[in-house]
């Protein structure tokens, strides 16, 4: 059915690409297309241009997961089933119900077109407009006539009409259907069962055609019922841009006048601007005033009311619309003062009206407003001076020291699942999402890592289940250096967020969750809800584990509106792994966490806190320990010693002390941390030891394990590999 669909006569769509390569030559364009031009490269993206139409790879698949913050997701291709990422240009466009949208307007499920350029690596993950089949449909005056449906069989026998062009039969074919479809007639939702014969309909359809779970998803009955839904559609967008403020990029600076080209479809933007009292043209002559802000390559605004000037709009330019993402609409403005954010190629947002109030974008998707340990700005990358995943190529990455600390970002992430783990050696091996390698790691004596938001021993994660590696070079410039490691329970909560339920699609064995911030304080100390920040299918099986309280429950227990996190598998190529444990509400979710902090706690006061000699001076040694959590760490030490003493062990690099022997010292002071601030493996506490009598026989950049008094001291013996 997808791919008849996407036979509409007056679509530029690759199809054809799903089934061979082009065969064809097209002189009309100066490189590759979907059905032409094999021989020629890829068109290439270009810093602060628009791609012009027929450049890009078209490919349609389910969207599975989207981030709303920063403009990406990922789809499940119709004709392999493999997952694809995807991230929209600063110009890319969003069309559903045949208007103007965001990601966050399109249903999970849903099947989308994506017009789809090669990142830096060559893969199709850029996306310059993505559409729904109501919007592919209508574009083109193409509906479907009901012939039969034939409910019980989950089956509407359809004909294809374009009514402005008079033709009534233009091909038959069969839509599926199933009890998740929603009908839509006038205001209101009816059933299957009420649709008629010689219905005028248009479908959105959902599910994996590679997996041939395909249906439509939503049908919406008649000219008047498919209008309003445009209409809503197009409010709701309006409204979304008028507390954000329009997007575009500034094409040319000259003095202090900036040639602003807005992004967006020609016919949907000039549909809001009429909507909302906006005549460019008009406006030039009036010398009407807007309010100009900076914002980033993901539209995201960083301080409205402060970083943006009062702008007098001076001209008017119309620009060619033969290109994605562009609305034909140039504005040369005279902003009061050029800020730092107004040059060449950056993205703005314009706040057009007097009406549109400018605040603050809501909390998490401003750039200020972002969460600790969340994705990091790409434009950010120039104040490390090395290598990092988002930027600085040209840079070497940072090179792991003896006796240093690495610095924060300079690691190399990768995610997997655990095959291996050998904790008395610290090293493993794990299985690297989507390419299936297999990859060995060591952790060095200050690697740490987090599991349940606590800290962990290797020992304790469990084999099978998904993590996130943070890792730096070997001696060879292979990353197999596990400085962090962290599971997926963690990294949802250091990204301070929890999954909503939003759906239990059991029969299907998958979840339709959003992810959530806390309920928070405005700026009037009113409780409040931010808005959702993205969404994602997850699947589960009867193997998945659900903990609520004190106690496991049932997948059947878990409601609507439940809060969650969760564990995962591996991803593969065509899976995004399952849930192997869900932890439900925010009570058991501190419980969990409470629980493995006390474990490692115990753990660590049985073997010794690691930590490694800074400095040594005389009969006095300064340490600075190593620790996973910063913030859990003073309550392992329940404060400093003083007048207490201290016993300490030199160990290996793998924290053995091999029977050497016990050195005990007492506690001097505590000293301010230094520069080891925003660093991997360090908790930010360095103390001063001072020997009674010889000078202890320890180095700089030596490693030990230290117990306090009345600590069990069990120093890690070298034994046999367990």
């Amino acid at each position: 059915m997808r791919a008849w669909l996407l036979l509409l006569p007056l679509l530029y769509l690759s199809a054809a690409a799903h089934a061979g390569e082009p065969v064809k030559d097209d002189a009309k364009f100066p490189f590759r297309t979907d059905e032409s031009n094999v021989q020629l490269p890829w068109y290439q993206l270009k810093p602060g241009e628009f791609p012009p139409f027929h450049s890009d790879h078209r490919v349609t698949g389910e969207l599975v997961e989207a981030d709303f913050i920063h403009r990406s997701g990922q789809f499940r291709a119709d004709s392999t089933g493999e997952l694809v990422d995807f991230k929209l240009l600063p110009c890319g466009t969003v069309r559903y119900l045949n208007a103007g949208g965001d990601l966050r307007d399109v249903l999970l499920g849903t099947s989308l077109q994506f017009s789809l350029y090669q990142d830096e690596t060559g893969a199709f993950t850029k996306a310059a407009a993505i559409e729904d089949d109501f919007s592919l449909l209508a574009a083109n005056n193409v509906a479907y006539r009901l012939d039969e449906a034939h409910v019980a069989d989950g089956k509407l026998s359809v004909t294809r009409q374009n009514l402005a062009e008079n033709q009534t039969d233009s091909g038959h074919a069969d839509l599926s259907v199933n009890e998740r479809t929603r009908v839509w007639k006038g205001e209101q939702q009816i059933k299957l069962a009420d649709l008629a014969a010689g219905d005028s309909i248009l479908v959105n359809l959902g599910g994996s055609k590679f997996e041939k779970t395909a249906a439509c998803s939503d049908i919406w009955v008649g000219a008047d019922t498919q209008r309003a839904a445009t209409s809503r559609q197009r409010k709701r967008h309006t409204d979304f841009l008028k507390e954000r403020g329009l997007p575009g990029w500034i094409e040319h600076v000259e003095g202090k006048k900036l040639s602003v080209t807005l992004f967006g479809e020609p016919d949907d933007l000039q549909s809001i601007m009429k909507a909302e009292g906006i005549d460019p043209a008009q406006w030039v002559t009036e010398h009407r005033r807007v309010h100009a802000v900076v914002a980033n390559q993901d539209l995201r605004s960083y301080n409205p009311p402060v970083d943006g000037q009062g702008s007098t709009v001076v001209e008017y330019k119309k620009v060619p619309t033969d290109r994605f993402g562009c609305s034909g609409i140039c504005w040369v403005i005279e902003p009061s003062l050029l800020l730092e954010g107004f040059r060449k190629g950056r993205v703005i947002r314009l706040f057009a009206h007097p009406s549109w109030p400018i605040r603050d974008m809501p909390f998490g998707e401003g750039v200020y407003t972002e969460v600790p340990n969340a994705k990091v700005e790409e434009e950010s990358a120039n104040q490390y001076p090395f290598r990092t995943d988002f930027g600085n190529g040209d840079l070497p990455w940072y090179q792991l020291k003896h006796g240093e600390f690495p610095p924060y970002q300079s690691h190399h992430l990768v995610s997997g699942e655990l095959v291996k783990a050998d904790a008395y050696h610290r090293t493993g091996q794990f299985r690297a999402d989507r390419t299936g390698e297999l990859v060995d790691f060591t952790m060095p004596p200050f690697g740490t890592i987090l599991y349940h938001n606590a800290g962990a021993d290797l020992g304790e994660l469990p084999m099978g289940t998904h993590y996130y590696f943070y890792l730096h070079q070997d001696q060879k410039g292979v990353f197999t250096r596990a400085t962090l490691i962290t599971d997926d329970f963690t990294s949802t909560v250091s990204d301070r967020f929890a999954y909503r339920l939003d759906a239990a699609n059991l029969d299907t064995g998958t979840l339709e969750l959003a992810r959530q911030y806390p309920t928070m304080k405005d700026d009037k100390e009113h409780l409040m809800t931010p808005p959702d920040i993205g969404r994602g299918v997850f699947k589960v099986d009867d193997k998945t584990r659900v903990w609520k309280g004190e106690g496991q429950a049932k997948l059947g227990d878990l409601a609507v509106g439940d809060m969650l996190l969760m564990n995962l598998t591996g991803r593969t190529a065509t899976s995004r792994g399952r849930c192997t444990d869900i932890w439900v509400g925010a009570e058991t979710h501190k419980k969990v966490t409470e629980q493995q902090r006390a474990k490692h706690r115990a753990l660590l006061r049985e073997q010794g806190l690691p930590a490694w000699v800074d400095r040594v001076e005389g009969k006095e040694v300064t340490i600075i320990f190593f620790a996973a959590s910063r913030n859990d760490f003073p309550a392992i030490l329940d404060g400093d010693p003083w007048g207490r003493p201290v016993q300490l062990v030199a160990v290996d690099e793998e924290l053995h002390s091999h029977e050497n022997p016990l050195i005990k010292m007492g506690f001097k002071n505590h000293l301010p941390e230094g520069d080891t601030a925003g660093t991997y493996g360090c908790s930010g506490i360095r103390w001063v030891l001072e020997s009674q009598d010889a000078t202890p026989p320890l180095k700089r950049g030596q490693i030990i394990r230290l117990w306090e008094d009345g600590w069990p001291v069990k120093p890690a013996e070298a034994k046999a590999n367990p």
